[in-house]
């Protein structure tokens, strides 16, 4: 009878400290990008904003680099955050582009992005993709390190 509850208490703890089958190992370099809001609806002329941050999901420390966003048509852009490093860049085709050096470690966020915006009239429904640079040739997940905002502007 001793044998059998040292058996069952040894596949319990075996049980416990396997891996789940099929679950996804956790990716050595992984930084992903969240904003507050996907959808803006905002007046012509008006200023609206949103934040972004940055997370490290991977196992390695490591720094984001870049967090930046293209000329949009219809919006000039701007950017802010501490910590960040966040310039126009009016000969590059980016509406701002923001550095960060920090070493970031699992499960780490950088301070807030705010971004301001403004929308000219020109265009009712614009799309405003904004990528973070994550970990360069090591990232293992590019498809979190964009975030699409749409902005829908009316007239007053």
């Amino acid at each position: 009878m001793r044998k059998l509850a040292l058996t069952a208490i040894g596949l319990t703890v075996l049980a416990v400290t396997a891996p789940v089958a099929n679950a996804a190992p956790a990716l050595q370099w992984d930084i992903a990008m969240a904003s507050n809001v996907t959808d803006i609806q905002a007046y012509n002329g008006e200023a609206f904003n949103f934040e972004l941050t940055v997370t490290n999901l991977g196992t390695e420390s490591g720094s984001v680099g870049a967090v930046h966003a293209p000329r949009v048509k219809g919006l000039k852009l701007t950017a802010t955050g501490e910590g960040w490093d966040c310039v126009p860049e009016p000969s590059e085709p980016w509406s701002f582009f923001c550095m960060n050096q920090v070493n970031l470690q699992h499960g780490q966020s950088l301070p807030k992005i705010t971004v301001t915006g403004v929308t000219d009239g020109s265009t009712s429904h614009t799309f405003i993709p904004v990528t973070a640079d994550g970990h360069r040739r090591s990232e293992q997940n590019h498809t979190n390190n964009v975030v699409n905002i749409q902005v829908t502007s009316y007239d007053h």
